[in-house]
């Protein structure tokens, strides 16, 4: 299993040039999904990334949770074929009902709650899995995954 993680400040980088902050984070998720093709993918945090996912992994069985019922609702009229959960904040946000070892790629965007969302990741994610973590503050990132096989991004992906 391998996971990235980028700092949370890494997009003000991209937004005195007028980008939206999810970015700093394409090409890394591009090439992922393209290198690993997944089957089963799980997204805290839905939205762009979740398109880009529809459309480079038409075949994928994709869930995306979400905690804010306004974006949940926009979400679920928009994005078509996409298991999206509503689990409100504070309220298991980080830990869905999931088999163990189920999912091929993990990819999260959400700062609040990155830390405990990393910590379920690495109980989701099979074994040859990937974990991809946006806009989480490097000081988040759980001490118990520095001794596993992690890279951390620390600047904007070229």
């Amino acid at each position: 299993m391998k996971v990235w993680c980028a700092k949370f400040r890494d997009w003000l980088l991209l937004k005195n040039h007028n980008h939206p902050k999810f970015y700093s984070f394409i090409p890394l998720l591009t090439e992922k999904l393209i290198e690993k093709n997944p089957k089963k993918i799980l997204e805290w945090g839905c939205g762009q990334s979740t398109m880009l996912m529809q459309l480079l992994c038409p075949n994928a069985e994709i869930h995306s949770i979400e905690h804010d019922w306004r974006w949940f609702v926009r979400q679920k009229m928009s994005l078509h074929g996409v298991n999206i959960h509503f689990i409100p904040s504070g309220n298991n946000y980080a830990t869905p009902d999931f088999p163990e070892k189920y999912f091929d790629l993990i990819f999260i965007d959400n700062d609040l709650y990155a830390h405990d969302c990393i910590l379920s990741a690495k109980r989701f994610i099979k074994d040859d899995g990937v974990i991809i973590a946006h806009g989480v503050g490097i000081h988040k990132v759980p001490e118990g995954c520095k001794t596993t096989n992690i890279k951390y991004i620390t600047g904007v992906i070229e």
